[in-house]
């Protein structure tokens, strides 16, 4: 017997055994009990009926067991095991179904077993699933619980997580996915693009395919757990249970709670989800059928995944932000061989194979990367580590001493590990389809302990979700995402809450970095992925399009190589790379993302390449992600190296694409007129690590060096301190926007010493006076606060800020204040979501010469009587729209107050999507006070521009007023290739493009507003005669033009008649 239980023993340290009608008969089992009291590893197990009393004892002593399915009926005889499960340590899962229980007294004692048992889950009693054994419910009653359910749009949970495979291009990513899958291995496989996404549910692991039936899944669920609880309560269902959880989803937090006030916006008679005559055919069933419906119903559904299967070539990394959200959960592959040296393993590879092994260093880097990239843009995800090849490698105590050593396994906190290691080892080349049970079993359990994974989700939403599955389009606009919610009774806010609820799932695409990305919303990701992995791919994906007929017999190859070798993209290229499919949309997608830029650079010949058929020129496009796989080298023989700063991310890392979105926006920025004035700009010479441009005639060098961006300018240069200002301001704004507060630090390197010292070390020291004063920098070189003093000449504010310096000049002509006037604009805003905008507004304000009343700033006691009276006696009232603003009393008051005094009203909003106090326009447009109705009829609302290089900045010396004329904004914004039609906006109650057609173009009307009453009408008037007598003139030409061309052409007839004047 004792050799009997070691060698049992040593079979179970695998970590799933199925025994189910294995026939080992009671002396087997009894074998298999004494053998499980020796093993540690066996996390499940799955038996029948025979020998279970031999097994309760076992229960007792194992400790790894989480997973227990057994027919309990049997196995309760036995008293024994009552006392197992009350003892047990580890036991978190023990299967009930299909054991046909109906004895109470059995279920009391299964009841109060787990009960005394510390470490399980409180158990839910009654047991739903036993319960719904001896549920019996007719048709009729049924379809009553589908349609209350519908009616009332019940919220449950939804169950749903996304996981991202993530790690080295060829690290065994999509072997690994097909493991989980339990689909049979591939010796070989072509490697992933962008990502391939997959659905599946843990419950099987058997793929899906696709969210459509989502919702028809959800309904039957709710109608289940109706008919559940008033089986319970001894009731008959009625309307009183609507909405109601039951005791199974006590802990569930409500994403739009059933019951609340209807929110603004949303349709006061809105349609139901489901026509009567719907429900009747989607979800008649026989009671045969129900009876499965309900035993697969269970409150503890196992988690579905939508699996992301993420490419790892280095070309894509820049889309990590897209991609990587907080609501999944991550597995990190890596190639085992790789960690321990791939120099072991030469001897039974194929020159190909060892050649595509990645050295140690590289392989440690790789995962390094990884796990940083998933803190910054999903810091609180849970990520497993996953090791390949476990066939080839069978020390992995040698792997786990690597990954210690190397301080890999501290990067990310939430690392998820398996007993006894820090990562799974998984064999994906064998042939048994349970090869990844314990990496399926950690990453249910895992997904399990997500919060969002029990947030109850209303029906509502999931029958937009199917709604717009069902239409033709992979994208559809944001406002008919709203007319849609709408319709349902949903609001704007609900829906927004949606979208944000479903893209950190992966189930749609909906980035709010900037207004071109809010405004669509992308229904079907995987349309997204395979468009952008046509352009942003490597030289190995790039290989099956050069094969491609379709690019020859187009002519479009020389196109192609300048875009691979260059990254310079024409139109015309980009159209059949997409297939003329949604083009506007893709380009200002990657626009937005700062992954394109249009590229205004060409010289005669490389415009002719750019033409169409017709000889027409397309326009260019400059791929940033592209530029990392570029070859060219920089020459940098004629430039003279000035003013230097370094800006340095080795606190954290420096992520992929930082750099090269840099260099898109700086190609961006530089051909705009208030930056060129009338000099030349210079091409670009752009690299792999270093990139040559010019502002006007400011040329400058940006090379990137490890975690390390360095700038240099040019010894001739007009503003180097404007250059490094403007370029540090880009900085933060991708810090803000893309990558989720980057941190980094500004170090100034001395013209003198060559030595780099941090920038607010430098700037206390200046200000306490200490010019003198000597500073070190991060190599412990020492360097003078007074050697830096050019960097400060210019006068133009902090460098690393957007905040505006002495040089910015004020109005030539100040308007004068009236009698009884104590200040030219009252700034009024809410403090919690608009304080730091007022903040910034006033003091560009003031630094022109204008007196501004400000709360935060208001010396003498301050009170609502104050307020009003700062209205009264100020020149302008401008209210600063941010979120909540209109349930701010205060905010309301000093509205009505300024309404009643006459007063001149000027509207500015926080324009930024990715802030906090940021909501769609609509919703302040919903919530306007009764006492001004037409307030947004009658005043333009100006978007506040925080970021320096958003505004005009003129290199040319040539500062005036514009540059305070364009710090709300700049000029009317163009609708941009991804804006939504008119036609398309029409569906929605309120357009934010409405309001951005009225949005003026530069703040005069505010100066215009400043100034007297009467000056003000009379200039008023004068421009209004002037604008008349040029458009009389222009017709007066007009006119004069048509009688010559008629002459000419020997057509002598009657004049054109007169216009009246």
């Amino acid at each position: 017997m004792a050799e009997g239980e070691d060698a049992v023993a040593s079979a179970l340290q695998e970590t799933f055994i199925s025994l189910q009608n294995a026939g080992l008969g009671d002396a087997g089992v009894q074998t298999l009990a004494l053998a499980l009291k020796k093993t540690s590893e066996l996390k499940a197990i799955s038996l029948g009926p025979e020998g279970a009393k031999a097994l309760a004892d076992a229960l007792i002593h194992n400790t790894s067991l989480q997973r227990r399915s057994a027919n309990l009926r049997v196995l309760f005889k036995c008293s024994p095991l009552s006392k197992a499960l009350g003892q047990n340590v580890s036991l978190q899962v023990l299967y009930l179904r299909y054991n046909n229980i109906k004895d109470q007294g059995l279920l009391s004692r299964i009841h109060d077993a787990l009960k005394r048992n510390e470490v399980a889950s409180p158990p839910r009693a009654p047991v739903s699933d036993l319960d719904k054994e001896g549920l019996a419910v007719d048709p009729a009653a049924w379809l009553e619980a589908v349609s209350a359910a519908i009616t009332q749009g019940d919220a449950h949970a939804w169950g749903r997580a996304k996981l991202m495979v993530v790690g080295r291009g060829a690290a065994g990513k999509t072997s690994t996915v097909r493991s989980l899958l339990g689909q049979a291995s591939r010796v070989e496989h072509l490697s992933t693009e962008v990502a391939d996404i997959h659905r599946t549910r843990a419950q099987d692991w058997h793929p899906l395919e696709s969210d459509h039936g989502e919702f028809d899944a959800q309904v039957r669920y709710a109608a289940t757990q109706r008919l559940v609880a008033a089986a319970r309560k001894g009731q008959e269902l009625s309307a009183s249970t609507s909405g109601q959880s039951t005791g199974d989803e006590a802990t569930d937090r409500p994403l739009s709670p059933s019951g609340s006030p209807k929110s603004v916006g949303a349709s006061e008679s809105p349609e139901p989800l489901l026509a009567p005559k719907d429900v009747a055919r989607r979800f008649s069933v026989s009671a045969k059928e129900q009876t499965l419906l309900l035993q697969d119903s269970a409150a503890d559904r196992n988690a579905s995944f939508t699996i992301w299967d993420y490419g790892g070539q280095q070309v894509f990394y820049a889309l990590h932000h897209i991609f990587l959200t907080d609501k999944g959960l991550y597995l990190v592959v890596f190639d085992m061989r790789e960690i321990i040296g791939k120099e072991q393993f030469k001897d039974g590879l194929s020159p190909d194979e060892y050649a595509k092994l990645a050295t140690q260093d590289e392989a440690i880097e790789f995962l390094r990367f990884w796990l940083n990239s998933i803190k910054l843009h999903a810091p609180r995800s849970p990520v497993l580590l996953v090791g390949t090849h476990k066939d080839e490698v069978h020390d992995l105590h040698a792997v786990q001493s690597v990954l210690g050593n190397r301080k890999v396994i501290n990067i990310h906190g939430t690392l998820v590990r398996p007993p006894g290691s820090s990562f799974f080892a998984i064999n994906n080349r064998s042939p048994d389809p349970h090869r990844a049970a314990a990496l399926r079993a950690a990453i249910a359990k895992t997904a399990a302990a997500q919060s969002y994974v029990h947030e109850q989700v209303p029906l509502a939403w999931l029958k937009i979700h199917e709604d717009l599955l069902q239409s033709d389009t992979p994208f559809v606009t944001f406002e008919n995402v709203v007319a849609r919610g709408a319709a349902y009774g949903q609001s704007r806010a609900a829906i927004e809450k949606m979208l944000a609820y479903f893209h950190g799932l992966g189930v749609v695409v909906h980035l709010g970095g900037s207004e071109v990305l809010k405004r669509v919303v992308v229904i079907d990701p995987q349309w997204l992925l395979d468009k952008l992995a046509r352009v942003i791919a490597d030289d190995m994906h790039a290989q099956s399009l050069y094969r491609d007929e379709g690019l020859l017999a187009a002519e479009l190859m020389p196109a192609f190589e300048r875009m691979h070798d260059h990254a310079i993209a024409s139109r015309r290229l980009l159209e059949w790379l997409w297939e003329d499919q949604e083009v506007d949309y893709l380009l200002g997608f990657m626009d937005a993302n700062m992954l394109l830029c249009p590229w205004h650079f060409d010289d005669e010949d490389e415009d002719k390449e750019d033409d169409d058929d017709d000889g027409k020129k397309t326009d260019a496009y400059l791929i940033s992600g592209l530029l990392s796989d570029a070859v060219e080298d920089v020459k940098t023989e004629h430039f003279e190296p000035g003013l230097s700063c370094e800006l340095d991310f080795s606190g954290f890392f420096l992520p992929n694409g930082v750099f090269h979105r840099l260099i898109a926006q700086c190609a961006k920025y530089a051909v705009r007129p208030e930056v060129t004035g009338d000099d030349e700009p210079m091409k670009p010479a752009l690299g792999r690590r270093q990139a040559m441009l010019s502002f006007g005639i400011n040329d400058f060098l940006l090379t990137v060096d490890g975690d390390v961006v360095r700038i240099c300018v040019d010894k001739n240069a007009e503003r180097p301190a404007m250059v490094i200002k403007v370029l540090v301001s880009m900085l933060r704004e991708q810090a803000e926007t893309v990558f989720g507060g980057l941190p980094w630090d500004l170090l100034l390197v001395s013209p003198t010493t060559q030595v780099a010292v941090a920038y607010a070390k430098i700037v206390e020291k200046r200000e306490e006076g200490r010019l003198d004063a000597r500073l070190r920098g991060p190599n412990r070189k020492v360097a003078a606060v007074s050697e830096f003093e050019p960097f400060f000449t210019e006068k133009i504010g902090a460098l690393d800020t957007d905040e505006d310096g002495p040089s910015v000049p004020a109005f030539a002509d100040v308007p004068a204040l009236a009698r009884g006037e104590d200040t030219h604009v009252f700034l009024s805003h809410i403090q919690s979501t608009g304080g730091d905008l007022a903040d910034m507004l006033r003091l560009k304000l003031e630094n022109r010469g204008l007196r501004v009343w400000f709360d935060q700033a208001h010396r003498a006691v301050l009170n609502q009587e104050a307020m009003l009276d700062g209205v009264r006696r100020a020149r302008t009232y401008v209210l600063i729209l941010t979120a909540g603003v209109f349930a701010s009393d205060a905010v309301k008051a000093e509205l009505e107050c300024a309404c009643r005094s006459n007063k001149r009203i000027v509207v500015v909003h926080e324009p930024d999507t990715h802030r906090s106090s940021y909501v769609n326009f609509g919703e302040y447009i919903d919530a306007t006070p009764s006492f001004c109705p037409g307030l947004f009829n009658e005043e333009e609302s100006l978007p506040v521009r925080r970021k320096w290089y958003t505004r005009r900045t003129p290199f040319s010396m040539s500062f005036s007023a514009a540059v305070f004329d364009n710090e709300l904004a700049d000029e009317k914004e163009k609708p941009s290739a991804a804006q939504p039609s008119a036609a398309q906006h029409s569906t929605a109650q309120h357009s934010t493009a409405q309001l951005q057609q009225r949005t003026m173009g530069c703040v005069q009307s505010m100066i215009e507003k400043l100034q007297d009453p009467e000056a003000a009408a009379q200039a008023a008037a004068e421009k209004a005669a002037e604008k008349a007598a040029d458009k009389a003139a222009d017709k007066a030409a007009q006119k004069a033009a048509q009688m010559v061309a008629s002459k000419m052409e020997g057509k002598a007839g009657k004049e054109p008649e007169e216009d009246e004047a």
